[in-house]
């Protein structure tokens, strides 16, 4: 598993890059576009997944922007791009989570907020944009859901809502409101 690129032809289909040389693969996962930029997390040698930028372009090379903890999964995360900036939630094998901002360079990617600890079978559930902040659901499973929100600053990064209910998903935002879909703790049925 490497970076590829098609126009959607055959002979306009080739990889991109080996960003690991060698047998092994980098693995890239969860590309998203900001701006002439594409984020995406990969592996690069022995050292953890990290999430890599590429300029647009024949000889725009990707370049590692951030090393995340040891153990973070960056197969169960996701990126979200709002405006000049992606959201990356980022969920450890500890069950700790990560809410990070990127701008695609190095210098421009900051942690938000070391998320609550999250029980087994609990996970992130939503992310979605909502005017000029970013809102994460958080599936706590012996707790409820938790919607977190941001501006974009460690600082104006923080709990907007606990609900007791056991499951957020499918969230869609049709004007000023979000619909999602969500289910009630076994407790609080009759």
């Amino acid at each position: 598993w490497e970076l590829w690129s098609t126009d959607g032809t055959p002979e306009g289909t080739r990889i991109v890059e080996d960003i690991r040389p060698g047998p092994s693969d980098s693995r890239p996962t969860t590309l998203r576009a900001l701006g002439d930029r594409l984020l995406f997390f990969a592996t690069e040698s022995a050292n953890p997944r990290g999430l890599f930028a590429r300029m647009n372009g024949p000889n725009a090379q990707a370049e590692r922007i951030v090393d995340f903890a040891p153990g973070m999964n960056t197969y169960w995360s996701r990126i979200v791009a709002r405006g000049e900036y992606a959201f990356l939630i980022m969920r450890s094998t500890r069950d700790d989570m990560q809410f990070w901002r990127s701008d695609g360079t190095t210098a421009g990617t900051t942690l938000l907020e070391d998320l609550p600890a999250l029980p087994s079978a609990s996970d992130w559930s939503a992310i979605v944009e909502y005017g000029d902040v970013v809102l994460v659901g958080l599936n706590l499973t012996h707790v409820g859901m938790q919607w977190w929100r941001s501006d974009g600053t460690p600082a104006g990064t923080q709990l907007y809502e606990a609900l007791p209910t056991t499951y957020i998903g499918f969230p869609q935002l049709i004007g000023n409101t979000i619909y999602f879909s969500a289910g009630e703790p076994w407790t609080l049925r009759p």
